[in-house]
């Protein structure tokens, strides 16, 4: 039985830089002209450029990260009906 290679080759960054630049080119690739849409509107969009709060909240450090915690039972019974909107601190009926 043969031993089949299922590995890709690797390569210097260098090379690999200079073909994704090359492919790029190649393809005549070009960055899209970024417009303003209010930020309802920006669901499934990707910023043009960084994004920065007027005002930090809270004001001071208060954790290492951001985001939500997210019961598992909640979250399982989102998945069945993808169409409700929950806003945050608001728990769904079950």
């Amino acid at each position: 039985m043969t031993m089949k290679n299922i590995y890709l080759d690797n390569i210097p960054l260098s090379d690999a830089i200079r073909k994704w630049r090359d492919k790029i080119k190649s393809e005549n690739i070009r960055p899209l002209p970024s417009e303003n849409v209010p930020a309802g509107l920006s669901l499934g969009r990707i910023t043009g450029e960084a994004i920065f709060a007027k005002l930090s909240s809270p004001f001071y450090h208060a954790a290492a990260m951001d985001g939500y915690a997210v019961r598992f039972l909640i979250h399982s019974e989102l998945l069945k009906d993808q169409r409700k909107n929950f806003s945050a601190g608001q728990r769904p009926s079950m």
